[in-house]
């Protein structure tokens, strides 16, 4: 991942809400069942459209490399700033986002085994 394509996929996310609203707007569903199905996955399709925005704008926000998640920019690991959760939820319909620090109860990155 990289900053840059994490952007570009944004705009494209952003691109297809905007239809998707646009669409939902101008429907003209009866009441029928099939009508019924048909706009309850008009919702849906707008809750993961907000879930992908969400993911893209955390991927943007971690400023580091773990696990799968590799970012371009920081290759590395970075226990020391970023063993944190990132929260998201929409407030008057705009993403926030904010980090929390992870509770290591049981077990710290600090403490894993490394191979000989």
């Amino acid at each position: 991942k990289s900053e840059k394509n994490l952007r570009d996929g944004l705009k494209v996310i952003n691109t297809i809400r905007e239809q998707q609203i646009a669409s939902s707007a101008n429907s003209q569903y009866e009441t029928d069942q099939l009508d019924k199905c048909q706009w309850k996955v008009s919702i849906e399709v707008l809750n993961m459209i907000i879930c992908s925005e969400l993911m893209i704008l955390s991927s943007i926000k971690r400023e580091e490399s773990r696990g799968a998640f590799f970012r371009e920019e920081y290759p590395e690991t970075d226990n020391k700033n970023w063993i944190k959760n990132i929260t998201c939820r929409l407030v008057s319909g705009m993403p926030v986002l904010k980090t929390m620090p992870v509770r290591l109860n049981y077990c710290a990155p600090a403490k894993a085994c490394k191979p000989d």
